[in-house]
């Protein structure tokens, strides 16, 4: 198998070449337009998933049973 002018192989290694290329320049493009979004969007999921906690004792609360504070 030769790899020699035209060949299957040097097309494909352009193609993938040119899709890395774009997907970078795309990247830059859009930290440009908009710079702070990943920031925001780290914030939000992090400020939703609180973990609960027991109301009387403040230890988190694993699962559905509740808190063994209360079990006596």
């Amino acid at each position: 198998m030769r790899f020699g002018r035209g060949s299957g192989f040097d097309v494909l290694v352009k193609l993938a070449l040119i899709f890395l290329g774009g997907m970078a320049l795309l990247g830059m493009i859009g930290k440009l337009l908009f710079p702070g979004a990943l920031q925001r969007g780290i914030k939000k999921r992090l400020a939703r998933a609180k973990p609960t906690t027991c109301k009387r004792c403040g230890r988190y609360v694993i699962g559905t049973s509740g808190c063994d504070c209360k079990k006596g």
